[in-house]
């Protein structure tokens, strides 16, 4: 069997796996990332690993409008110069996101007027809700929006790189801050602690991911986690040498700049001072 042919059968068989979590036909999944010329491994992960809104988005790309918002986010996110595109895609989608609420709400307002009257109390509670969400994303906003490298005061920035290398590449595909972001961070630390033998600091390490939960098959959690624990977790114990200082550092400063510099310190802090 030459490669062409086992190329092919193996994205068959991703598509029909695909299409299994999805509900799609996988001739439909094939062709739309072969037209499209989207990574199929990459939109395999998307899907096994996201959660149910996750998938409907991508059977929102493949069957509905041509050009669709969402179909536009599916192909930025797996297509050519992935993370070029991916990141002009989310600014561009929440800007667009953002002057659909004013306008929604600028309607909304004229509509209920200023005289007192009874309002359903589902509108109500979606008002109060997106007035909350709106303020807590403004509100934090700057925890999310990137740190200065040169502001982390690093002990040892050849490690930090090597580990901020290391999770990057593991971890794409979860979104960042995100239940199965912050459940693989968890995981990965535990194991790296570990495998250092420090493991006094190992209880505490749940307190700093609080939104931590594993979202996807359940029959695959515990080799997702042995994986994070038993795998990537020693990786990062050797690439800082069993110095647990070491090991806090380079995962906060990899949490610092994605997730954000205060759940970054608070990682940092689970170790004092050198071995």
């Amino acid at each position: 069997m030459n490669l062409k042919k086992l190329i092919t059968e193996s994205a068959s068989r991703t598509a029909m796996e695909i299409g299994g979590l999805t509900g799609l036909n996988k001739d439909a999944v094939q062709k739309f990332v072969d037209t499209h010329n989207l990574d199929i491994e990459k939109v395999f992960q998307y899907v096994k690993k996201g959660k149910l809104a996750d998938r409907m988005d991508f059977v929102t790309a493949v069957v509905g409008k041509p050009d669709n918002r969402i179909q536009k986010m599916i192909i930025a996110k797996f297509g050519t110069n992935e993370s070029l595109k991916e990141q002009d895609h989310e600014v561009s989608m929440s800007q667009n996101s953002l002057d659909s609420i004013i306008k929604y709400a600028t309607e909304l307002k004229q509509k209920m007027g200023e005289m007192e009257k009874d309002i359903p109390a589902w509108i109500q509670d979606h008002i109060t809700n997106a007035e909350n969400y709106i303020s807590q994303a403004s509100s934090n906003y700057h925890e999310y929006s990137g740190v200065n490298e040169n502001s982390i005061n690093e002990m040892n920035p050849a490690v930090n790189k090597l580990v901020h290398k290391l999770l990057s590449k593991e971890l794409n595909g979860l979104r960042v801050g995100g239940a199965n972001h912050q459940y693989a961070l968890m995981h990965i630390l535990i194991g790296a602690l570990r495998d250092a033998n420090f493991s006094a600091a190992i209880k505490n390490v749940p307190k700093i991911f609080p939104k931590a939960k594993y979202e996807g098959d359940p029959m695959g959690e515990q080799d997702l986690e042995d994986m994070y624990e038993y795998e990537i977790g020693p990786k990062i114990a050797s690439m800082a040498k069993w110095d647990g200082k070491d090991i806090v550092d380079a995962v906060g400063f990899y949490v610092s700049m994605t997730i954000g510099r205060p759940m970054g310190q608070k990682v940092e802090q689970l170790v004092e001072g050198k071995k």
